[in-house]
């Protein structure tokens, strides 16, 4: 007896040293001003969540389709940055924080599935008016929600853009681990304890084939949106939604529209294999593949990536 009560009391006391170490959530009002300043923009949404975006129109009057850039699981429409600087002017571009991400952060809707996202985002178009047809860019979970769409909207996807995204395959690597852990009864209470700048450094510093490329200042993004009140349970919630459908898979040859993949040989989240699996559905896709890169191609080669971009957006 002395010794469950003895085993009871530890537990007890370590869970209250690991609450005492959690990091603190940060509320909207604080980080808001502080990351969501010009040019970010917000738009409340016909459910009531409010969501952030930017948007840089052309130069002039223009006949090209606007850009609407769809950013990877756990990141922010800053990781567009790269594309944005090379491509401003060309084109109206819209990049958008994604539920549950960034500072948009938890919806009022609190769906963080594929295909909720995939419903944000056709609110998202309806808003910021891009109903009339647009290429549609996604990066991993972006890109995983970028084709999910264009399967349920066709009519407004003219060209498909997908960097390295996810949905092909069930998940290896990485993010195996995380979802193996929010799994478990306990999961998701040790991942909110054990949360902290130092594991999304490492976490970050991984998926970058070049880790010069994640800067102190890119850290100290990420580690204050995800504390962002509500960000964290909201990626919980992500990575416990399903994110490979069989199903979903089989549909893929309903594309009609024109598909450009782009992926580093180095990815270690998505292999660069799993673009057969589209390659093979749509005979027409044009696939790139990037020597010395990771997993954000579009932040680690944007020079190349621009310069691809750019030809695929030029052909008919």
């Amino acid at each position: 007896m002395v010794t469950v009560v003895a085993l009871v009391t530890a537990g007890v006391l370590a869970a209250g040293v690991l609450l005492t170490l959690r990091p603190a959530a940060i509320a909207p009002e604080v980080i808001d001003p502080e990351y969501g300043g010009p040019p970010s923009q917000w738009v409340k949404l016909p459910g009531g969540t409010i969501a952030r975006y930017q948007d840089f129109p052309a130069d002039k009057a223009t006949t090209n389709d606007a850009l609407l850039l769809l950013h990877g699981g756990a990141v922010s429409l800053e990781t567009w940055a790269p594309w944005i600087e090379r491509l401003r002017g060309t084109r109206r571009i819209v990049a958008i924080d994604l539920p549950g991400h960034g500072l948009t952060g938890a919806t009022m809707e609190d769906d963080y599935t594929v295909e909720g996202m995939a419903t944000f985002v056709e609110a998202m178009t309806g808003a910021l008016s891009l109903k009339g047809g647009f290429v549609l860019v996604g990066h991993s979970t972006g890109g995983h929600v970028a084709w999910r769409f264009a399967l349920r909207h066709p009519e407004f996807v003219r060209k498909l853009v997908l960097v390295a995204p996810g949905g092909l395959a069930a998940i290896g690597g990485p993010q195996a681990k995380a979802i193996a852990l929010v799994s478990q009864p306990a999961g998701s209470w040790l991942m909110r304890a054990a949360a902290s700048r130092d594991r999304l450094a490492a976490g970050l510093r991984a998926v970058f084939h070049d880790p010069v490329k994640v800067t102190e200042t890119m850290i100290d993004r990420y580690w204050a949106m995800s504390r962002r009140d509500g960000s964290l349970d909201a990626m919980i919630a992500r990575l416990r939604s399903p994110s490979f459908e069989r199903a979903a898979i089989g549909r893929l040859n309903e594309l009609r529209m024109p598909v450009l993949l782009l992926w580093g040989r180095e990815d270690i989240v998505f292999p660069s294999s799993l673009a057969q699996t589209i390659a093979q559905a749509i005979p027409s896709t044009r696939l790139i593949t990037y020597d010395d890169c990771g997993h954000f191609p579009h932040e680690e080669k944007p020079d190349d990536t621009v310069r691809d971009l750019r030809a695929f957006l030029k052909a008919l």
